[in-house]
């Protein structure tokens, strides 16, 4: 009898572990399909949005964009797209004169009063749309204006333009030329009161001109007279150097030795103009930029107090740190500032071996900053 009872318990206890699993089972599927009817109602398609909302976001899209996506879609988004509240912007890259002027008929100009932002990226567009003052006058939302590849002889006409705009607050011109009169372009600009924002990239003056010479007499001569008794009294020599960098061919023409400078930058040498030897020792620089490989390989000076040394091209086909540690002591350097494309951990470890007062290395390598050598 009690085994039957036994049994009978056991059997009991199992039909109510049973019932308690289904229920718990009969939980978890209710939960999942609450969920998931939670999850399907949380969905928003784009066209139940309230006309407010999208008409915010057309305001963020290039107009060409817009047009392409919406303006076949329904009546509705045709509608929002012709919405004289919704402001447009413009984006206009190189076009055929053809093109431009038929994509003006059809675009900007009736949506002129709209434009909230333009982008045009040469003079043409930028006479057509902005010139003459009547044509920009209907510009009265504009707030941001980009022009670039601009002609700088148009550039007084169009701030005559740019003055009638109300709301104008960032403006940003790229002249394809060199700007003679920059302080008259700086007042034009100061007289926009609305503007928040400016930005202009004016190119550098590079004056080349063929010198004809019919006596080299002439030149040795102008050259001959750094070299009097006055210069030599007071230990005045002078150099000059060359140097060749993005902006284009540089020649410094500079006395040695009244600065006492604490920097030097070494640069390729082309010609020596005194006849009075210099010291090849020089104690009073404390930082070097040795950028330049090929000219530390020609350079004959040794820097006896250097702390800091700034390059980017040391590790290249004319010179090792062991041919720097010729013109200055590696050993006793503090500071060092890598800027290379062509860094490598090989050359960075042959550095730290060569520089044990090293405190500060600061390195801009983009190789060495994505992991690559």
């Amino acid at each position: 009898m009690e085994q039957i009872h036994s049994i009978s318990s056991n059997m009991q206890q199992i039909k109510r572990e049973r019932q308690d699993n289904d229920t718990d089972d009969d939980g978890a599927k209710k939960f999942k399909i609450e969920s998931n009817s939670l999850s399907r109602q949380s969905i928003t398609y784009f066209e139940n949005l309230s006309n407010e909302t999208i008409l915010e976001i057309f305001e963020l899209l290039d107009f060409d964009h817009l047009y392409k996506a919406f303006s076949n879609l329904n009546i509705r988004f045709q509608n929002l797209l012709a919405d004289s509240h919704c402001s447009v912007s413009f984006s206009l890259s190189w076009m055929s004169k053809l093109n431009f002027q038929r994509y003006y008929t059809e675009n900007i100009q009736p949506n002129q009063h709209r434009i909230k932002s333009l982008s045009l990226s040469n003079t043409f567009m930028i006479n057509h749309i902005l010139t003459p003052i009547y044509n920009a006058s209907k510009l009265i939302r504009l707030q941001t204006l980009f022009m670039t590849n601009i002609f700088s002889k148009y550039l007084d006409e169009i701030f005559q333009s740019l003055s009638t705009l109300p709301v104008l607050s960032a403006l940003i011109i790229v002249p394809v030329d060199y700007v003679k009169d920059k302080a008259k372009l700086y007042c034009q600009i100061l007289r926009l009161s609305g503007l928040r924002y400016c930005r202009i990239q004016l190119s550098a003056c590079n004056i080349s001109k063929q010198l004809s010479i019919t006596s080299i007499s002439k030149w040795k001569s102008l050259c001959r007279a750094f070299q009097s008794s006055f210069y030599f009294d007071r230990q005045w020599f002078f150099d000059c150097q060359y140097r060749v960098n993005s902006n284009g061919n540089c020649i410094f023409f500079y006395s040695t030795n009244p600065y006492r400078r604490k920097k030097y930058a070494l640069y390729t040498k082309i010609e020596k103009l005194s006849s009075t030897p210099q010291t090849p020792f020089i104690d009073s620089v404390t930082s070097v930029d040795a950028s330049d490989g090929e000219a530390i390989t020609h350079c004959s000076n040794y820097f006896l107090n250097v702390m800091k040394l700034i390059t980017s091209s040391l590790y290249s086909r004319y010179c090792r740190w062991n041919t720097l540690n010729r013109i200055l002591p590696l050993q006793q350097l503090t500071q060092v500032i890598f800027d290379s494309s062509d860094c490598n951990l090989a050359s960075l470890t042959e550095l730290l071996n060569l520089t044990p007062n090293l405190d500060t290395l600061v390195i801009t390598s983009s190789d060495i900053l994505n992991g690559r050598e």
